[in-house]
C-alpha cells in the first residue's frame, strides 16, 4: 500500500511540473504580445512629429526592455522549474525511504516474532537460539528494546527447567558452615581441610534461563533513564519471587531490575555493574561478589549470610536490617551506605572500608578486623562489638566508641581502652 501511495505521489508531482512549466510559457507569451502593444501604441503617439530618429530611439528603447523582461522572467521560470525539479526528487527519495523502513519494520515483526516463538520450543538448543536473537535485535532496534527485555524477563520466571546435580550430590550444605577458612576463597593461603563452597555449586540454573539473563544484561539500547525519571512504567526486569540459586552474572550491566524477595543463594557476581537493583528481601546466601560495582541498590532485610565480597564498590548502597552473618568482606568499600541494624556477626573483615556510612544500630559481635579496616566519619551509635577484635580498626575514633557496646572480650583499637 506504501509503495502505491509513493507511486502516485511521484505522478503527482510530475503533472504539476508540466503544468507549471506550460503555465510559465502561456505568461511569458502573453507578457510579450502586451509588450508589442504597447510599443505600438508608442510609436503611433509620435505619427505627426516630424524627428523621425526620435521614433527609431524610442522603439529600440521599447525593444531593448522587453528584452530584458523576458530575460528576467526565463530567469524566474528556470528558478520555479529547478525548485520544482528539486521537490520532486526529494519527494521520490523519502518514498523510497518510507518503503525501506516499512520493509525494515515488517522484516523485524517476523524476526521477533519467529525469535519468541522459539521460546516455547521443547529443545534447549532452538530456546537459546531465540533468546540470543531477540538480544540482538533489540540492540539493533532501541524502540523495541524494552518489550524484549520483558519478554526476556517473562521467560526467565517461569522457566522451570533445572539440571538435575549428580556429582558430589551426597554432600550436604553443612559441610560448609562454620568454616571461616574456606569462605576465604583464594586469597587465604592457608590449610584447606574441606572443599570450597565456591568449587561446589548444589544447584545450577538452567543453561537457557542463563542465557536469558546473559542476553538482559547485554542490551545497551534500552535509554535507563525513562526509567529512573519513574513517570515511565516499572522496570523491564521484573524477577521477584524466582528461584535464580546459582546463576551467573559476569560482565554484565543491569540497572534497576527487580530481584526482590528472590533465591539468588549460590550465585557468582563478577565484574558486573549494577545500578538501581533492587535485592530487597532477597535470599542471597554464600553468593559470591567480585569485582563488581554496585551504586543505588537496595539490599535491605536481604540474607547474605556466609557470602564473600572481594574487591567490589557499594555507594549509596542500603543494608538495613540485613544479614551478613559469617560474611568475608575483603578489599571492598562501602560509601555513603546505609546499614542500620544490619548483622555481622562472626564476619571476618580485612582491608574494607565503611566511610560515612550509617551503621546506627549495626551488630558486628565477634567480628574479626584484619588489616586496616577504615571507619572514617561513619555513625556508629549503638553499634555492638562485644566480643569483636577490632585491633585491625582505623579511624574508629573514642568518640565513635563511646556510643558503640563492648565488653570484657572486646579487643579494642590500637591505642584505645574501654
Amino acid at each position: 500500500m506504501l509503495l502505491w501511495n509513493s507511486l502516485a505521489l511521484h505522478y503527482t508531482r510530475s503533472s504539476l511540473l508540466i503544468g507549471g512549466v506550460l503555465l510559465v510559457v502561456a505568461v511569458l507569451v502573453w507578457i510579450t504580445w502586451l509588450l508589442n502593444v504597447a510599443a505600438k501604441a508608442s510609436l503611433s503617439a509620435f505619427n505627426g512629429s516630424p524627428d523621425a530618429h526620435q521614433k527609431v530611439d524610442l522603439y529600440l528603447k521599447s525593444v531593448g526592455i522587453r528584452i530584458q523582461m523576458l530575460t528576467g522572467l526565463t530567469v524566474l521560470g528556470g528558478l520555479y522549474f529547478a525548485a520544482q525539479q528539486f521537490g520532486l526528487a526529494r519527494a521520490q527519495a523519502q518514498a523510497s525511504l518510507d518503503v525501506r523502513a516499512e520493509e525494515n519494520r515488517i522484516h523485524n515483526i517476523d524476526t521477533m516474532a519467529t525469535a519468541t516463538s522459539q521460546l516455547g520450543s521443547s529443545e534447549e538448543p532452538i530456546r537459546i537460539g531465540g533468546i540470543y536473537i531477540l538480544g540482538d535485535y533489540a540492540n539493533q532496534s532501541s524502540d523495541q528494546a524494552r518489550a524484549v527485555m520483558e519478554i526476556l524477563s517473562s521467560f526467565i520466571r517461569t522457566s522451570k527447567s533445572r539440571p538435575e546435580r549428580t556429582d558430589d550430590a551426597s554432600i550436604p550444605l553443612s559441610a560448609f558452615e562454620d568454616d571461616k577458612f574456606n569462605r576465604y576463597s583464594g586469597w587465604y593461603t592457608g590449610p584447606r581441610l574441606r572443599p570450597s563452597f565456591w568449587d561446589y555449586q548444589p544447584w545450577l540454573v538452567s543453561p537457557d534461563t542463563q542465557a536469558a539473563f546473559n542476553a538482559l544484561g547485554r542490551i545497551t539500547s534500552y535509554d535507563i533513564e525513562n526509567y529512573a525519571g519513574a513517570s515511565y512504567g516499572p522496570t523491564p526486569i521484573q524477577l521477584q519471587f524466582t528461584d535464580l540459586k546459582g546463576l551467573v552474572f559476569s560482565q554484565l550491566q543491569i540497572s534497576w531490575a527487580a530481584f526482590n524477595n528472590d533465591d539468588l543463594g549460590f550465585s557468582k557476581m563478577e565484574s558486573t555493574e549494577f545500578e538501581g537493583c533492587n535485592f530487597r528481601r532477597t535470599t542471597m546466601r554464600y553468593v559470591h561478589f567480585y569485582r563488581s560495582n554496585y551504586t543505588y541498590c537496595n539490599f535491605s532485610d536481604a540474607d547474605l549470610s556466609n557470602s564473600g565480597f572481594f574487591k567490589s564498590d557499594y555507594e549509596d548502597c542500603e543494608f538495613d536490617g540485613s544479614i551478613l552473618r559469617g560474611c568475608v568482606i575483603e578489599w571492598s568499600y562501602f560509601t555513603k551506605c546505609s546499614m542500620a541494624k544490619a548483622v555481622f556477626d562472626e564476619a571476618i573483615v580485612d582491608r574494607a572500608e565503611f566511610c560515612e556510612c550509617s551503621l546506627g544500630g549495626a551488630s558486628f559481635r565477634s567480628v574479626e578486623l584484619k588489616g586496616e579496616v577504615d571507619f572514617e566519619n561513619a555513625d556508629m551509635k549503638g553499634v555492638d562489638f562485644r566480643g569483636a577484635d577490632l585491633r585491625g580498626a582505623k579511624n574508629l575514633s573514642p568518640a565513635q566508641l563511646a556510643g558503640c557496646l563492648v565488653d570484657a572480650s572486646t579487643k579494642m583499637p590500637v591505642g584505645q581502652t574501654r
